[in-house]
């Protein structure tokens, strides 16, 4: 979305607060927009209206707020795609102070992921309510940081994070997560620092069709900067996740093992980063209780001139499902879904059974069971933007998605093509 967030240039002096105003129009193409296989999905053209607010303010030395908003309208302009409400992913406040030694940040994120395309976890049916996932995510949580001796760091907090739908069709994904974390870092000298971390999390569905879960991960971290242009951390963590297995979700399974993360950023020259970054993790599942994920990510920014940027990312994830799961497909028009052993489909022409297992989920979709997925996951984004005079800027970007299932008509590729402008007052 642009124009969201709108904190990062703060050109307005409000006595104490400095703060920042924007506005944004972006036009996207996306060619299947119903992540069918074989691309015949559809095309979808889309408009967005956004507004960023932000500003910055230091209330004394030791306490200052930092509000962060961006916001946006999206039409769509295909019969099967319904008009969102959008929020930037930098959309955020901080209140920070200090007590005594220990500094003190309470926070709030919020955002709407995956408002183009939905989480590659979502496979393409061709139908339009079975892609229709559009999220709100709010992170709000308390942390703390004290140093004790010389160079070493005691860290802790708290989250919480509410994930529910916006007018989706998965309303059983609507949840709850309870963080904590505790950690413990050393800086040797100006180049390495090391340290010790750890996590609990409990998660609450709210429906009850997916299984309740908790688990913890514990492990060293270490960060190194060989240079002033070469930085590289990397964690690793023992890991178990388990299923409270309350829910309907047929899956029983849970995840014990290694995970890590690594991360190398290189600034090559004055005007050119670039940066990889990657790791072993487990995800919350879609109609299973966890999927287990290898992700690895590139990208690199070319500041051309003092007026054009050029840059590129690109993705690539495999992701496995911990059991069985399901593909979700709309009920036909005028269907009534009849539980039982098995399960059956009224239609206005007779009676339909169902496979052993089908469920209805709370949003309305058919759920079909099937064996577990396992998938690949390919994004190359490459764009350019200019500054075309001190208040306005423009963009251009172009996407290509690709997912490889082994379970039949999951594959899909998807090209999106978008162009903004913004003006920042």
């Amino acid at each position: 979305m642009n124009g969201g967030g709108g904190g990062h240039h703060y050109h307005l002096h409000l006595g104490r607060a400095t703060g920042s105003l924007s506005a944004g129009l972006t036009t996207a193409y996306v060619d299947n927009v119903n992540l069918a296989a074989g691309g015949g999905g559809g095309g979808d053209l889309s408009v967005t209206a956004s507004l960023g607010v932000g500003f910055d303010m230091r209330l004394d030395h030791d306490n200052s707020l930092q509000f962060n908003l961006g916001i946006g309208y999206a039409h769509h302009f295909s019969r099967n795609q319904q008009d969102q409400i959008t929020i930037g992913p930098t959309s955020q406040w901080d209140y920070r102070m200090n007590l005594g030694s220990v500094r003190l940040t309470l926070y709030d994120r919020i955002s709407t992921p995956g408002t183009l395309t939905p989480a590659p976890q979502i496979a393409g049916t061709g139908s339009a309510a079975a892609i229709n996932f559009h999220r709100f995510s709010n992170d709000i949580g308390l942390s703390a940081s004290v140093p004790r001796g010389r160079g070493m760091t005691l860290s802790g907090g708290y989250s919480l994070n509410t994930d529910i739908g916006i007018g989706d069709m998965y309303s059983e994904q609507n949840h709850l997560t309870h963080s904590l974390s505790a950690a413990l870092f050393q800086r040797i000298d100006r180049h390495w620092t090391v340290g010790l971390s750890s996590s609990v999390f409990v998660t609450q569905f709210f429906q009850h069709f997916q299984n309740d879960s908790e688990g913890y991960g514990v492990g060293p971290t270490l960060t190194w900067q060989p240079t002033k242009r070469l930085n590289i951390s990397g964690s690793t963590r023992y890991s178990l996740a388990k299923s409270l297995g309350n829910g309907k979700v047929a899956d029983t399974h849970g995840f014990a093992g290694l995970t890590y993360d690594l991360g190398v950023e290189q600034t090559l020259t004055r005007r050119m980063t670039h940066g990889v970054s990657g790791g072993s993790h487990v995800d919350l599942g879609i109609g299973s209780n966890f999927a287990k994920t290898l992700s690895g990510n590139y990208h690199f920014s070319w500041m051309y001139s003092s007026k054009v940027a050029l840059s590129f990312a690109a993705t690539y994830v495999s992701s496995g499902q911990t059991g069985s799961g399901y593909d979700f497909v709309a009920i036909p028009s005028g269907a009534l879904f009849i539980p039982g052993s098995p399960p059956q489909l009224l239609t206005p022409t007779g009676v339909t059974p169902l496979p052993d297992g089908t469920l209805l989920t709370p949003g309305g979709l058919i759920a079909l069971q099937r064996s577990a997925e396992s998938y690949q996951f390919l994004t190359f984004s490459p764009a350019l933007s200019t500054r075309v005079s001190d208040h306005i800027s423009a963009s251009l970007s172009y996407s290509r998605r690709i997912r490889m299932s082994n379970i039949a008509g999951h594959d899909y590729s998807q090209n999106t093509v978008s162009v903004s402008l913004s003006y920042a007052f």
